[in-house]
């Protein structure tokens, strides 16, 4: 007989629904004689299940009915079937004549029909999600085998029993016909599997507790002083506000100091690697079309989501980039000290307390969070992982030391890049001092991170997915150091031409980004030609040169962004929402392999392998785990991120009450003319009078930035205008003596915006000072009226021809990235901030202080009797 006859045989007597004869119902069948089980109270249940079937009692038939059946579609990987596990949960029957109560228990188990299989070849070619390491949690007992393979067809399929019995009791109820049987003990589960609480569970509960405790009163704390309109006496009070926290985070800001365009790549990369996940598990669930994904996998379309693990080395290549970045330009700073301890403590307690509590949840509460056919299984064997291996997991060693028993499987890239993080220090500190040498030392060791895992891969012949794919070559530190060093070259580079000018015409522009993109698309391309077609050489090279041929197209990517020749690009990458996503991307890769676990365990049905429905799937876990992830920042990154400055930096204390005379700089100012005693002020502190005009303003806080700029705008033309009135180049300025004496010119003495007059001269009469005086501000009032009016029609008309070119040129040239730091500057207060310390500030700075030496001459002159 043919295996279709064969196949077809086992199928029509498995499909049996019920024979008088052989005392069978679906695929449990009573022996006529009786079966023989050692446990009395399970043989009492099964007969009592028997003899109400015969009676056609509902509860009966429940349990028989919620078991599985054979299901269709087996050829074409239809192998797992859970049955019904809510209506087998449901069953309860106390049996009013024997007294025995009968409750239900679900059981998993597994049946192997051999026969010819047509379909040839060995799996792990076919399919290398089927063994990803990295989600092989996904792949329970019950399923791990559930496929179909070139002998025989492995089910998995569910069995509603009375709780009494176990499964390996049950064999004898088992029809023959199967070859062969896998019961195991530890797949089922009772309406009481997961309720039971044990000390994990009460520690979480307390930790949770004060920490909500504290939420709720820092938020109604927060939420009275915005009512009061009240400043909060002590930063520590607000650090657990949902209020505060909340505002932080959905901030957007445009400055320029920042790398705003990594914004985009990190929220772009978090959401790829989920959806990445969200493929690789999908193989160990039930599918209709299981046998489908390998040929999906072939398809070269299907590299768009297979190439999502190299999205690993666009966060390594960012924190390379901003480690160096950060680093360089913080210790170039004056007086700028360095503490190794305080830089590895910080960077510890900054990933620690999140992770911690996302350990805590799934070792105690996530257990009980929900139910299904595989979620004891998975949750189980995750809790076991991590409570052997806790302090793994909180040293950052997971990645070397327990590989195949990793806590949370996702977290072996916390460990890869707090290793990266200790070892920084050795290259950062002399990049500071000898950059431009440094960058070649980086480049020598880039050159032995690529040697590095080619004679890894070749000695030990990895292939890609396989065991030695991930044990020497995916999780360990020492083979993705790549990406990270390329990410500190070009943070170097940054540091280095930031405010340097750089120029490229707009056709050698265009030829780098069509190079760098199809490039970076060849790179994930050339993966699927390696994973199916094996090569020792072009594994080995693939292997060794695709993460850092991917960093160096992000480092242009960067580069270009930065210095005004990113187009289009560059505007996608910096779109604000970008900002929120990438100060949520930490703790939605913490949360996001829990939304998947809840999610897949859950899963009561088989479903069916299509790019639209995955697609549909993979959008709504960037939804979920966006919003949990927002509630994990708001409830314990935040709070953390506060407490660790206030306890190492001393921040958050009350300031100290200002004196009766220096109220009126931090006060909250609106005219011009309070601006103006701010400046009288300061600079009788300074004695000096060619304080320079930033300094002189500096005490000008909050929101009275916008004030303070337009002042400065307006102070340059009338000093612009004044310096013109002088008539001649003698010095009649008072010498500075004076000046630098304290307490010489109160400052009831000050006349004009920011003069002092030298009140040692001889006295005039009043109407000799003011004839001048009169005439001098007569004809100062029409010159700034005239020269704002001129300045205005002229600005309008350039703006108008500078919108026309900007339009046109924009996408190739730097005009677009300068054009909106100037909106910026206009429209945004803490971007006004940030442009202080830039070179064009600078250079108005030195404009006006040279305007108001120009007047002081002026001021002399008139007290002279100009």
């Amino acid at each position: 007989m043919s295996w279709r006859g064969v196949l077809a045989v086992v199928l029509f007597v498995l499909s049996c629904s019920g024979d008088a004869q052989d005392r069978k119902y679906g695929i449990l069948q009573w022996p006529e004689n009786g079966a023989v089980i050692s446990n009395l109270e399970c043989k009492k249940q099964m007969d009592l299940l028997h003899d109400h079937l015969e009676k056609q009692i509902p509860w009966a038939y429940k349990m028989i009915d919620s078991s599985s059946k054979i299901n269709y579609g087996i050829l074409t990987g239809n192998v797992m079937d859970f049955g019904n596990f809510d209506e087998c949960m449901a069953v309860y029957h106390k049996d009013k004549e024997t007294g025995i109560e009968i409750r239900p228990k679900y059981c998993t188990y597994s049946l192997m029909l051999f026969f010819p299989n047509p379909i040839k070849g060995d799996p792990k070619e076919r399919s290398s999600l089927h063994y990803s390491k990295e989600v092989e949690i996904f792949a329970p007992k019950m399923n791990r085998s559930s496929t179909v393979q070139e002998d025989y067809i492995t089910l998995a399929l569910s069995l509603c029993l009375p709780s009494a019995c176990k499964p390996s009791e049950i064999e004898a109820y088992i029809p023959s016909v199967y070859d062969m049987k896998t019961f195991n003990d530890d797949m089922c589960q009772t309406p009481e599997t997961g309720k039971e609480i044990d000390t994990s569970d009460i520690i979480a509960i307390v930790i949770l507790s004060i920490i909500m405790l504290c939420v709720i009163l820092s938020t109604t704390y927060d939420y009275y002083l915005l009512r009061t309109k009240k400043e909060s006496p002590h930063l520590i009070l607000l650090a657990f506000s949902v209020l505060t926290n909340a505002r932080k985070v959905l901030k957007t800001t445009k400055n320029p100091d920042q790398l705003m365009c990594l914004n985009g790549l990190r929220s772009i990369s978090i959401m790829w690697v989920m959806g990445g996940h969200r493929y690789s598990i999908q193989p160990y669930m039930p599918q209709i079309n299981k046998n489908h994904i390998d040929t999906w996998m072939k398809q070269p379309g299907s590299q768009y989501i297979l190439g999502a693990p190299i999205a690993v080395d666009t966060f390594l290549f960012i924190s390379g980039c901003l480690m160096a970045y950060g680093f360089i330009r913080s210790q170039s700073k004056p007086n700028a000290r360095f503490n190794v301890f305080m830089y590895y403590l910080h960077r510890y307690l900054r990933i620690t307390p999140a992770l911690a509590i996302v350990y805590l949840v799934h070792v105690s509460i996530i257990r009980h969070l929900s139910d299904g056919p595989m979620f004891p299984e998975i949750f189980n064997t995750i809790r076991d992982n991590c409570l052997e291996y806790w302090w793994s997991t909180f040293l950052y060693v997971q990645n070397y030391v327990n590989m195949d028993k990793i806590c949370l499987l996702h977290t072996w890239y916390l460990s890869m890049d707090m290793h990266m993080f200790l070892v920084s220090p050795i290259l950062l500190i002399p990049l500071v001092k000898y950059t431009k040498e440094m960058i070649y030392v980086l480049s020598g060791l880039l050159v032995i991170s690529i040697v590095c895992p080619f004679l890894i891969v070749y000695f030990y012949e990895i292939k890609m997915f396989d065991d030695y794919y991930y044990d020497y070559y995916y999780y360990v530190s020492h083979t993705r150091l790549a990406p990270w060093l390329i990410g500190l070259l070009c943070g170097a580079i940054i540091s280095i031409y930031r405010d340097k000018p750089f120029r490229i015409n707009w056709i050698t522009n265009v030829i780098i980004w069509t190079v760098v993109l199809f490039g970076m698309i060849n790179i994930i391309y050339w993966g699927n030609d390696v994973a199916n077609h094996y090569n020792i050489w072009s594994t080995s090279f693939y292997l060794s040169l695709h993460r850092a041929a991917w960093a160096v197209g992000l480092s242009w990517i960067t580069f270009a962004c930065l210095k005004g020749y990113g187009g289009f690009i560059n505007w996608i990458l910096c779109l604000p929402i970008f900002q929120v996503i990438a100060r949520l991307s930490f703790c939605m890769y913490l949360v996001h392999f829990s939304v998947l676990a809840v999610s897949l365990a859950r899963i009561r049905t088989p479903s069916v392998f299509l790019d639209y429905e995955m697609l549909y799937s993979c959008f709504a876990d960037v939804f979920v785990t966006l919003v949990v992830g927002f509630v994990w920042v708001l409830l314990f990154e935040s709070p953390m991120v506060v407490l660790e400055k206030i306890i190492f930096s001393g921040a958050g204390r009350k300031p100290k009450a200002p004196k009766p005379d220096e109220e009126i700089a931090v006060r909250r100012l609106t005219d011009v003319e309070e601006i103006t005693k701010i400046m009288r002020l300061n600079l009788m502190k300074s004695k000096d009078p060619e304080t320079p005009i930033d300094v002189v303003v500096s005490d000008v806080k909050g929101e009275e930035m916008a004030s303070k700029y337009v002042f400065l705008i307006l102070a340059t033309i009338v000093f612009a205008a004044l310096a013109q009135e002088n008539p001649s180049e003698q010095d009649n300025f008072v010498a500075h003596e004076n000046l630098q004496q304290p307490g010489t010119y109160p400052e009831s003495n000050y006349d004009g915006y920011l003069v002092v007059a030298d009140y040692n001269e001889k006295p005039q009469t009043f109407l000799a000072s003011l004839l001048p005086k009169a005439k001098l501000a007569t004809q100062l009032s029409l010159r700034v009226v005239t020269t704002v009016a001129l300045y205005t029609v002229t600005a309008f008309s350039f703006l108008a021809v500078f919108g026309i070119m900007a339009s046109i040129v924009c996408t190739f040239t730097p005009v677009c990235y300068n054009f909106q730091l100037w909106i910026a500057g206009l429209r945004n207060v803490e971007s006004m901030r940030s442009l202080v310390n830039t070179d064009y500030i600078d250079a108005a700075a030195n404009f006006v202080q040279e305007a108001v030496l120009k007047y002081k001459r002026l001021q002399r002159a008139i007290h002279t009797g100009y």
